[in-house]
């Protein structure tokens, strides 16, 4: 149990990094895009393009917190639903059920998730809105690429929470396959 613990750690610790290159990589492409970097600004074209992309950038890194933030919600669940005889993992497992309750009952404020989500909207809307101000043009096809970045960053958030609704209920897990077919497989083999 004590390596479960040092990995939900870890995860933890991936998510806050991830958290941060997120900034620092919508960031750069926010000031290139705008051409506040020291280099020569870019053409009109590409200043647009770079900044109607941010939706897809937000979406990816979201893609990679949420897989850690499903990890640490799987962990979580194994904690609780496997007991240990040793009193401090009871101790643990007694925090994990309380954690649980308190996320049933939505007293724990904004989630990460939201938090996440809400940053993303705001640099797949953002950022556009910012392009349209600094390079203004007509409106054209091309705003089909900030529409579907913010397309991609709620089907990502969307699949995310299925997926962790899922792992924070009480319900039984049950797989998206036949385990009867595959049990079939062995007993014939």
């Amino acid at each position: 149990m004590e390596e479960l613990r040092k990995e939900l750690l870890q995860h933890q610790a991936h998510v806050v990094d991830l958290a941060k290159w997120k900034m620092i990589l919508i960031g750069a492409v926010a000031a290139t895009g705008l051409g506040w970097s020291s280099s020569i600004a870019p053409s009109e074209e590409s200043g647009v393009l770079l900044l109607y992309c941010g939706g897809f950038l937000a979406a990816y890194a979201d893609v990679l917190i949420y897989g850690r933030l499903l990890a640490i919600a799987v962990l979580g669940r194994f904690m609780r639903q496997h007991p240990v005889d040793n009193p401090n993992h009871q101790v643990l497992q007694d925090w994990e059920h309380f954690g649980n309750k308190v996320r049933e009952v939505g007293a724990r404020g904004i989630s990460e998730r939201w938090a996440h989500f809400a940053s993303s909207i705001v640099v797949a809307v953002g950022l556009p809105l910012l392009a349209r101000d600094r390079y203004p043009t007509e409106w054209d096809t091309r705003l089909v690429i900030p529409a579907l970045g913010v397309v991609a960053v709620v089907g990502v958030f969307l699949r995310f929470s299925n997926a962790r609704a899922k792992l924070v209920s009480n319900r039984p897990l049950q797989s998206s396959r036949t385990e009867v077919g595959a049990e079939q497989t062995i007993q014939s083999a």
